[in-house]
């Protein structure tokens, strides 16, 4: 006859083994497989969309450098890696009496890139640029007057835009009198040129 001690491990050993196999079985227990989450323009299915069929090509770390595969860019996506693309300013020229800021804005945050001095000079250009931005994120040129106080965007009624991808933008600035602060009065380029002449492509 087996002993209480002998009955009660063998109970035990069954229980141990019916809980083992619960957490084994339900997606909800302990050894469940942990998957991050994140969102690059809406979760993992975004991601993974951008990184197959060679777009891990066309992607990029926040830094710049680029994935060896699609398992490399998928996984850095899962933990929390912004994917990002290149874009490259070219063709860039500014000039006018006032002192002028060319930069852009993406989410909401604004970078300046060249700054032209003024002084009622011939244009001056500037050497190409190339950025690294979220991917899917939208970009906004700009044209900030330093000597009237003023930004004028891409989208304002201060600007000319032509083309997609590579696109050609000219935007006025406020006059040499400070005569169009507003970003809603009309002063397009005269002839297609502007203070600020830029084109923006996305490789």
């Amino acid at each position: 006859m087996r002993s209480l001690a002998s009955l009660c491990s063998g109970v035990a050993l069954v229980t141990c083994a019916g809980l083992l196999a619960a957490c084994q079985g339900d997606p909800t227990g302990v050894n469940r497989e942990l998957r991050p989450a994140f969102s690059v323009g809406g979760g993992n299915s975004s991601a993974a969309h951008l990184c197959q069929n060679a777009g891990y090509l066309k992607v990029f770390r926040s830094d710049g450098t680029p994935f060896a595969n699609t398992g490399d860019c998928v996984s850095y996506a899962a933990h929390g890696g912004t994917l990002s693309q290149p874009l490259t300013f070219s063709n860039i020229s500014m000039g006018a009496c006032n002192s002028l800021t060319f930069g852009y804005t993406v989410n909401g945050v604004s970078t300046d890139v060249y700054n032209y001095p003024g002084g009622c000079t011939a244009f001056v250009s500037y050497p190409d640029v190339t950025v690294f931005v979220p991917a899917g994120s939208t970009t906004e040129v700009f044209l900030r007057d330093n000597t009237c106080h003023a930004t004028f965007t891409q989208n304002s009624a201060h600007a000319v835009v032509t083309g997609t991808n590579p696109t050609q933008i000219a935007i006025a600035d406020a006059g040499g009198f400070c005569e169009s602060t507003s970003p809603s009065d009309p002063r397009p380029p005269t002839g297609g040129i502007g203070n600020l002449n830029v084109t923006e492509t996305v490789p």
